[in-house]
């Protein structure tokens, strides 16, 4: 699916895949572009240098170690549930992406337990949702992203996201 997407398809693409946790992607991403993982955890990092991976830093999705507008595309797959602050975690990939260059995520986006939107889904209101989806949408426009798609990829819960910073 990352093929389709315009700051993929070129070979010289320099992607972040941040919070790159054991480094699946990144195995598949280093076949074909230059690709680096950050991630907090000197484990997770472990994992990704046995699968393969050769350009791995230790960092915090926060405060992201990259200069600005050096990246092409960002990746972030199942992480901005795992962060602190997920504004933080988007305004970074804002910054170190290129003019052009596209953000990726997918993730369980909105911080509502299962619990506590079970009830409406089953009654087949999505309203929690939608709320967390507009906030999302607008944080991320006000960040300056353009382009910005939003899917939910199981009803309610685990979404994703694509938005390209404007050229």
């Amino acid at each position: 699916a990352l093929e389709r997407i315009g700051a993929f398809q070129r070979r010289d693409a320099r992607v972040l895949d941040l919070g790159c946790g054991t480094g699946l992607m990144l195995e598949r991403l280093n076949r074909h572009r230059w690709s680096v993982g950050l991630d907090f955890s000197p484990l997770a990092l472990e994992f990704s240098r046995k699968r393969g991976a050769k350009r791995l830093i230790r960092g915090d999705a926060e405060r992201v170690p990259f200069l600005d507008e050096t990246i092409d595309a960002a990746i972030a797959l199942d992480l901005a549930e795992h962060v602190e602050r997920d504004d933080l975690l988007f305004a970074e990939a804002y910054r170190v992406l290129k003019p052009g260059g596209r953000l990726v995520a997918v993730d369980f986006f909105g911080r509502a337990p299962l619990m506590h939107r079970l009830p409406s889904l089953l009654r087949g209101t999505h309203s929690h949702a939608q709320e967390q989806d507009t906030e999302l949408m607008a944080q991320l426009r006000e960040l300056g992203f353009t382009e910005i798609r939003l899917e939910r990829m199981t009803p309610g819960f685990l979404s994703s996201l694509i938005a390209c910073k404007p050229q």
